[in-house]
């Protein structure tokens, strides 16, 4: 078996005793028969922001094409297909809501030009959204019908944590309490997406009167088989049919 893992971007981490732990716990193995065929491997942060592990993306290449052939599946815009107009609005309509414009690159320490890099990316990102159509398997999903403003904005929150982290990591800088302040939010995340999906579950059932819970049901037996009429003795190939 070979090992499929790149880089020393961290599969786990997690905060004990007031210290942030990490280790590349989680390994990805294939023979030697088809791993040239395996592209793309990354440890992806973005995910599962709310478990202490982290996702591991890879392309595996079933059509027999010459190794190393990427299809840019990292590309999660179909940038062909854009609205530029709308695009070129988005993004006016969102700087200018914003103060990314008054601010002096030039007098920005490293923390508060890594801020403004976030910011304009995640308008960027918004803008995207609103103009273009989504590439591959992400194309048609939907978000849950309990989905919020407030669990998207925790769910970048801690996503950007993560990246703080790593930078920081990179750059010999102490860690400890973003991880301590990324290890809360993900708790807090966790809590309300249980609280979010359950009370939405309570609300449905409560919804379910005399009249719709029926209706409900049928669209879920709509196909099912028929069943045949009760029956009390059979005559020949036919049934009777009533008391008589």
């Amino acid at each position: 078996m070979v090992v499929c893992n790149r880089g020393k971007t961290p599969t786990f981490e997690t905060v004990t005793h007031d210290r942030y732990r990490s280790s590349i716990i989680d390994l990805t193995l294939s023979s030697a028969s088809i791993y040239d065929h395996i592209h793309d491997w990354q440890v992806n942060l973005e995910a599962c922001p709310s478990s202490q592990h982290n996702a591991i993306d890879f392309s595996l290449d079933l059509c027999n094409r010459t190794v190393g052939t990427t299809n840019n599946s990292t590309f999660l815009f179909n940038s062909s297909k854009a609205n530029w107009p709308l695009f070129k609005d988005s993004i006016h309509l969102r700087m200018t809501n914003t103060d990314i414009l008054d601010r002096d690159i030039s007098a920005l320490s490293s923390e508060q030009l890594e801020s403004l890099i976030d910011d304009v990316t995640n308008i960027i990102r918004s803008a995207c959204t609103d103009s273009m159509p989504v590439k591959g398997k992400g194309q048609g999903k939907t978000k849950p019908p309990w989905w919020s403003p407030s669990l998207e904005e925790q769910k970048r929150s801690i996503i950007q944590l993560h990246h703080q982290i790593h930078r920081a990591k990179s750059l010999n800088q102490p860690i400890a309490d973003l991880a301590a302040q990324q290890q809360l939010l993900k708790y807090q995340y966790s809590r309300n997406l249980r609280s979010e999906s359950t009370k939405n579950f309570r609300e449905f059932c409560q919804l379910q009167n005399k009249e719709n819970v029926w209706s409900l049901t049928n669209r879920l037996l709509q196909d099912t088989a028929p069943r045949r009429p009760p029956t009390t003795l059979k005559i020949g190939n036919t049934f009777t049919k009533d008391a008589h």
